[in-house]
């Protein structure tokens, strides 16, 4: 189950095939090379023969780059969820 935070969404799909990445980070030594975009694509790949439906993700708000990257590769904001840590933008993307 995720989080309870993610109940905070307005999610579109609502059924129970679909993953969840949770910070997905770039070491900063690697940092602006596509790595993430890369990831994201492959998890793509990967997950869609499975019969995935959609990923749902969260992303610092503090955070314009992982944002920007997010929307490029089609992520939409869905919510917010208020954690320790501070304020994070629920996104996701229907496959």
């Amino acid at each position: 189950d995720c989080d309870e935070e993610y109940k905070n969404g307005s999610w579109v799909h609502t059924g129970d095939n679909y993953i969840v990445i949770h910070r997905l980070c770039v070491n900063p030594e690697f940092q602006n090379q596509g790595l993430g975009r890369k990831v994201c694509i492959e998890i793509e790949n990967l997950v869609k023969p499975h019969g995935i439906k959609s990923i749902k993700l969260d992303c610092f708000a503090q955070n314009p780059y992982s944002q920007k990257l997010y929307h490029k590769l089609g992520y939409k904001d869905v919510g917010f969820a208020d954690w320790r840590k501070g304020r994070f933008i629920l996104m996701e993307k229907v496959l």
